[in-house]
């Protein structure tokens, strides 16, 4: 299991587990992937379960979103499984995004 950490100070009532099932073809696109969500995000917690390929990311939802992710995800040939359970995370992560911005009209 490959993880990265960043220390943050986090909300904890705001943490939001998100569990990103992946398909892809080389593991080295995978630990570029991985290095570069490290460097670019402020994520608390980033971890990748090899055997069920699956990315693991915790973080505030009330600081952060993961809308930059997908197309990280993309550009490293990653492809984000179409299965119920991730699919039904991102349409939560829709509903948290639209309350963020009605608390916070920019």
């Amino acid at each position: 299991m490959h993880r990265a950490s960043s220390s943050s100070t986090s909300d904890r009532h705001n943490l939001v587990v998100h569990h990103l099932k992946l398909e892809f073809q080389d593991k080295a696109d995978v630990e570029e992937a991985l290095s570069e969500i490290a460097s670019r995000f402020p994520f608390d917690d980033v971890c990748f379960d090899e055997p069920e390929h699956v990315l693991n990311l915790a973080y505030d939802a009330s600081r952060l979103d993961t809308r930059g992710l997908f197309a990280l995800l993309k550009k490293h040939h990653l492809v984000v499984s179409r299965d119920w359970w991730t699919h039904s995370r991102q349409g939560y992560e829709v509903v948290i995004a639209r309350r963020r911005h009605i608390k916070h009209p920019q």
